[in-house]
């Protein structure tokens, strides 16, 4: 991904309104920092919630050795209370500030994994390369090849990547989103394996095998010397297709498969296209969790994702078109046209549910703030999926965005969000025009996360606008022009209010700090979004109620 798209990204947020947007935000309060705390980072964001205070830890290089730290103290209604400043050695840094991502430049033996032209596993052993960027204070980091090899099964068969998990370095989460949530997971190169887990397909030997049925592995190798640690096969009494795999939040492996038939099958292919099968396994064990077959009620369903909530819930879901239900997925892969939605959901190595949506529903439940006048829709085409959220309702959130392509890419459009009950019954489709609608804007995709009301009776919608992009001639203080819009859905009527933008009063506008948009706050029904100016010098607290 470009620079350009990395400081696009949306940001990941979660935040609320009031009923009444106007009087939702009760506290702004700004405060203009120094020239070399605008041109360096904000590294870490600290709030003691005993004594109210807020802690910005701002981060510049000073010389080749040492760093220089300019630490801001607010308190809790965003009053400043003093600036502490701090020139120190970087390996004392390291050791002080436990947050400071700096760790110096570092190569640790590890393996790769790709499939080549041919569809063959080529495992690449050699060196994970990483050196800091003191530009936007993050690691870049690189493979340096030494050694390749093609392994094969003990008969001599190649073998095809389906997903794979390595354990290599990972020097920090994105700083993006709700970071005082989620701090920085790193992993020391002294902990690293640099070991492979593999999920594959292997491939018949042409003219020797006469058993057209595919076998799957999935394995782990080592990387210092190419070995075979750990295999664990299984396979399928029909010949099956690959209709998705991936790697979960956990690291375990899940994937999906569809009965392959048509020419050349015959009777080997199961009699039911829609005979599909889940499949979540240990990638560094191999061992089988939960292995599944399940009436899929489209035989083509575009998988978009498989994604692990938190409370160990698993939901499956993606575009579909069930024209040709009698027909197997692989005769039909690259439809384009969606005629239905399909949801499901997993829980406790059980499926709950598998419900799929027509488009006809989707048009019957549209809804849309009320200062629209047109109300933008779902129509099968040329549309992207994103995220999806559960409420605590059992309610799920699952966002989109239209677009179109173009010579020069592909361009965003407008922004859906659909709702359905614990279930996977549609409630409703939100439809929202972006209120940007400049080059940057139109080239990221916008994220939608929701956060519920107290009582449980409403969540509220919060997406990324893309004002524009700052940029500098010495790249230490370009960003993205990020502004949230917020607005409230009534869960019960599955209806929106108006989506009001944060921060954008005539003469005075702000935009999000991209790091760290959102701050802490002791009161849970509270929220506060944290920004500054255009050219980064003063600095936005604003705080808004949660009911």
């Amino acid at each position: 991904m470009n620079t350009l798209k990395k400081l696009l990204t949306p940001l990941l947020l979660i935040g609320l309104c009031i009923p009444t947007f106007a009087q939702s935000v009760e506290l702004v309060k700004t405060y203009e920092i120094s020239k070399a705390a605008k041109k360096g980072t904000l590294d870490y964001v600290k709030y003691d919630a005993e004594q109210g205070i807020y802690e910005l830890n701002y981060v510049t290089k000073s010389t080749e050795k040492k760093a220089r730290f300019e630490i801001y103290l607010f308190d809790e209604d965003f009053n400043f209370i003093e600036m502490m400043e701090e020139e120190i050695e970087f390996e004392k840094a390291k050791e002080k500030y436990k947050w400071f991502r700096f760790r110096g430049n570092y190569e640790a033996t590890a393996m790769t994994v790709e499939n080549n032209m041919a569809g063959q596993i080529v495992l690449k052993q050699g060196a994970w390369v990483t050196k800091y960027d003191w530009n936007n204070g993050v690691y870049w980091t690189s493979f340096k090849v030494m050694k390749k090899e093609k392994p094969k099964d003990d008969e001599g068969r190649r073998m095809m990547m389906l997903s794979y998990r390595t354990d290599a370095p990972q020097q920090t989460i994105s700083y993006f989103g709700w970071s005082w949530l989620y701090p920085p997971k790193t992993k020391n190169f002294s902990d690293l394996t640099g070991d492979v887990s593999i999920l594959c397909q292997v491939w018949p030997k042409i003219f020797k095998d006469t058993d057209p049925i595919y076998k799957y592995a999935v394995q782990r190798w080592g990387a210092d010397d190419f070995s075979l640690k750990m295999e664990d096969d299984f396979d399928f009494d029909y010949p099956q297709t690959v209709v998705y795999s991936s790697v979960l939040g956990n690291g375990d492996f899940v994937a999906i498969f569809a009965p392959t038939g048509g020419a050349g099958y015959g009777k080997t292919a199961d009699p039911n296209p829609l005979n599909w099968t889940y499949l979540h396994a240990n990638s560094f064990t191999g061992e089988i969790l939960h292995r599944e077959t399940f009436e899929s009620p489209a035989s083509y369903w575009k998988i978009h994702d498989v994604t692990l909530l938190e409370d160990g819930d698993i939901y499956i879901y993606g575009e579909a078109n069930d024209n040709a239900n009698t027909k197997y997925y692989n005769v039909q892969v690259g439809k384009s046209k969606a005629t239905s939605f399909i949801l499901a959901k997993v829980a406790n190595n059980k499926t709950q549910y598998v419900h799929k949506t027509m488009l006809e529903e989707f048009e019957a439940k549209l809804q849309a703030p009320p200062e629209q006048k047109k109300t933008p829709a779902y129509n099968g085409k040329r549309f992207q999926l994103g995220g999806i959220q559960e409420l605590s309702n059992g309610d799920i959130m699952i966002s989109g965005q239209n677009y179109k392509d173009k010579e020069d890419g592909r361009q965003f459009l407008d922004v859906m969000v659909f709702h359905f009950n614990d279930q996977g019954v549609l409630k409703a489709q939100y439809g929202l025009n972006t209120l940007e609608s400049n080059k940057y804007a139109k080239a990221v995709f916008t994220e939608s996360l929701f956060w519920e009301t107290p009582d449980g009776n409403g969540a509220y919608w919060i997406i990324m606008e893309v004002a524009g992009m700052k940029t500098s001639m010495f790249g230490g203080d370009s960003r993205a022009l990020n502004y949230a819009r917020v607005g409230k859905i009534d869960l019960g009527s599955a209806t929106v209010g108006a989506m009001e933008p944060l921060g954008q009063d005539k003469g005075e506008r702000y935009f999000l700090e991209n790091s760290f948009p959102i701050l802490p706050l002791n009161e849970a029904n509270k929220l506060v979004f944290f920004g500054t100016d255009k050219g980064g010098r003063t600095l936005w607290f604003a705080r808004m109620p949660m009911i």
